[in-house]
């Protein structure tokens, strides 16, 4: 773990800030990557028309496509019900994404 602080005190506030910025280290040497879990929550309400929508619909996308083999997703939509594409995350498999692609086109 590698961390970097940067302080900034303020007495007149009896107090301050701070940045605190943490990562692991850039390479894990011998081991696997984490696998993710993503849920994504996609506003299909009315405040949502027009590009703000296909904005979000392709953000989705995007990251849909950049999920790996054993990795889990699912998608929340909502308006006026909440709707979502499976009861449980589902596996990134091909036939999983297309279901997903055509679930953000309605």
């Amino acid at each position: 773990m590698t961390a970097s602080l940067i302080a900034y005190p303020d007495p007149a506030i009896g107090g301050g800030y701070f940045l605190l910025l943490a990562g692991p280290p850039a390479t894990l040497a011998g081991r696997q990557p984490l696998k993710r879990e993503v849920v994504l929550v996609l506003d299909r309400s009315g405040s949502m028309r027009g590009g703000r929508l296909e904005q979000a619909r392709r953000a989705a996308s995007e990251i849909l496509g950049s999920l790996q083999p054993g990795e889990d997703f699912n998608i929340i939509a909502y308006n006026e019900a909440v709707e979502p594409l499976a009861p449980r995350p589902l596996p990134v498999t091909e036939a999983n994404l297309q279901q997903a692609g055509r679930y953000l086109l309605d």
